[in-house]
């Protein structure tokens, strides 16, 4: 398992509060299943986020990823995607990516 741990701030510095919904597909890591799922993970009232995840960089299928859906309670819902190294901590800033289009 990996822990994602950071500090969630709005765009102003001040500190974020709501949630980050996780979706992720079905994949394998380290002889492990991992089911296709859904978390709304809270932010602390202090800002901080902490969740452990299995982690996707080395996982099967290859370029799997988690949907991060920001549902702050100021502000617009965004999303982003995040691919999770095999580490005991990571930050939010270190598991940002750009899925990338895979053809046949």
């Amino acid at each position: 398992m990996t822990r994602i741990q950071d500090m969630i701030t709005y765009a102003d510095g001040t500190l974020a509060s709501g949630r980050i919904v996780l979706n992720w597909p079905s994949y394998q890591f380290g002889g492990v299943t991992i089911a296709p799922g859904q978390q709304p993970v809270p932010i602390a009232p202090d800002g901080s986020f902490t969740v452990d995840v299995y982690p996707t960089i080395g996982a099967t299928p290859t370029g799997v990823f988690f949907t991060a859906v920001y549902k702050l309670d100021k502000g617009p819902v965004y999303r982003e995607y995040w691919m999770i190294p095999s580490l005991p901590v990571v930050s939010i800033g270190a598991i940002r990516t750009i899925p990338q289009m895979v053809t046949n």
